[in-house]
């Protein structure tokens, strides 16, 4: 970039000029037998005037801009942005990067991006997108227009229908009920309705129909009709076919499970089995009673066992803490009836010695009735331990038959996990 002024650039091309002096407010002024004119100005700006009117104003901060007769501006900036003004109105801004935006009178404007896509715009809302693969015109009325590289034209149209057009004549229109209509190259016409059935006009007047199950239908053009069935099973549309097939769906799911649960026991049959054992391990159980028992029904007989004795224990458990907040609240009663006796010096020692005695009664009897629950909490946590141990052997039998034999049946497979859980 020439580090000139623009006076010194004028002198090296055009030589010294035939006019030199200095104006009062301390510009610069030089002039040639052309017509052509360079003023410095005392901050350092400079305006070049060239023989046709056009002017150039140099300024500090960088910033050229140029003038002409017609009325034409172009400002230059530091930065690269470029802002040009005609006088039709129109105004355009290219940015350093290649993008551009213009502005016209009527409110139109055309703004193209870096990458090359075209983007315009019309007051009475037309607009025009340019891309590489494809230009989309959108009309005032709503219409949408896609014109795609390989000369497919897809157009929407405001009252919902819409057509496409490929380079080999072909034309396809959707309707706004869903119905689709196919127009080849050849004049076949192919309809498509809501009920999944295809329509097909040729052009020797054939006219063929396949339905949504399979069925075709001829129709020739002498009236001549011919049907050929179809045994695919029919496919349900997005329609009321959709939800009909899911009804039927249904229903045979539900006829198998019930065909599935007739083959099983009924309910009764299995409460009375479960009856039958929990009855046999509710009686009184030695070893004699237990060698009749197998080994599922020793296993349930313990766990009843151990089920009750957990209950039994819990509720001992219950009625110990509830004994000793008695205790608690009796020993506090008394403390206080002893401080209230003291207060009352005028009390006679026979009515002392009746308190104290009821006193230790009292907490006499709560200490037994304890000690006995205490000593029935013992009892029961011996009998879970010795039910745990039974039932962990009676387990650990079973386990060792199951390996070395192994379930006959799915029913005794089922029966074997349940024991190891």
């Amino acid at each position: 970039m020439s580090t000139k002024t623009p006076a010194e650039q004028a002198i090296e091309e055009r030589g010294e000029p035939s006019v030199r002096r200095k104006a009062k407010n301390g510009a610069t002024i030089l002039r040639w037998p052309d017509g052509f004119k360079v003023q410095t100005n005392a901050d350092g700006s400079s305006i070049v005037v060239h023989p046709d009117g056009t002017q150039v104003g140099h300024f500090t901060s960088g910033i050229v801009q140029v003038l002409k007769p017609g009325g034409y501006r172009k400002q230059s900036m530091p930065d690269g942005m470029v802002i040009e003004q005609w006088p039709d109105g129109k105004v355009k801004q290219t940015n350093k990067d290649g993008s551009c935006i213009e502005k016209h009178k009527d409110g139109s404007t055309i703004h193209t991006s870096a990458d090359g896509s075209v983007t315009e715009t019309r007051a009475d809302g037309y607009k025009k997108q340019i891309t590489d693969n494809v230009t989309v015109e959108t009309f005032p009325d709503g219409k949408q227009v896609a014109t795609f590289k390989n000369g497919t034209v897809k157009t929407q149209f405001p009252d919902g229908h819409a057509e496409q057009q490929s380079p080999d004549g072909t034309v396809i229109r959707i309707n706004k009920d869903g119905t689709r209509e196919q127009i080849n190259a050849d004049k076949t016409k192919i309809m498509f309705d809501n009920e999944g059935n295809k329509i097909s006009f040729h052009p020797d007047g054939t006219k063929i129909i396949i339905q949504a199950d399979g069925t075709c239908v001829q129709v020739n053009k002498d009236g001549k009709r011919s049907i050929r069935r179809s045994r695919m099973r029919k496919k349900p549309n997005a329609g009321g076919d959709a939800a009909k097939a899911h009804a039927k769906m249904k229903a045979k799911a539900k006829s198998a499970v019930a065909e599935s649960r007739s083959a099983l026991p009924s309910r009764s049959a299995r409460t009375s089995s479960v009856r039958q054992v929990r009855r046999k391990t509710m009686a009184p159980t030695n070893n004699a009673s237990n060698d009749n028992l197998s080994s599922d029904e020793k296993v349930v007989a313990l766990r009843e066992q151990l089920r009750k004795a957990t209950a039994e224990l819990s509720e001992s458990r219950a009625m110990c803490e509830l004994i000793k907040k008695s205790q608690r609240a009796a020993e506090d009663e008394a403390h206080k009836a002893k401080a209230e006796l003291k207060k009352h010096t005028n009390s006679d020692s026979q009515h002392d010695k009746e308190a104290a005695a009821a006193e230790k009664a009292l907490v006499l009897s709560l200490s037994r009735k304890n000690a006995s629950l205490q000593e029935e909490v013992i009892n029961l946590q011996r009998k879970m331990a010795l039910l745990k141990h039974q039932l962990q052997a009676a387990a650990d039998g079973e386990a060792e038959a199951a390996t070395e034999a192994g379930p006959d049946n799915a029913e005794d497979a089922i029966k074997l996990s349940l024991t190891f859980t």
